[in-house]
């Protein structure tokens, strides 16, 4: 596993000296969102028309 490279993603629920233990033990940062998976987006929270937005954006400007 290259830890440069790898993340990983808490709840809300845990508190920030928590997640500072993780990243020291883990050697990894925390991040918010998982971001993009081969240019989609990993859904880690409710779906909304909003999600999909950049994957839309990306086909319109394709296609014209």
């Amino acid at each position: 596993v290259n830890f440069e490279k790898s993340s990983f993603q808490c709840t809300r629920n845990i508190g920030s000296p928590l997640k500072m233990n993780f990243q020291a033990i883990l050697g990894m940062k925390e991040i918010p969102t998982l971001g993009l998976y081969l240019g989609c987006a990993i859904i880690d929270s409710k779906v909304t028309s909003q999600t999909f937005n950049d994957i839309v954006t990306t086909t319109r400007n394709t296609l014209s």
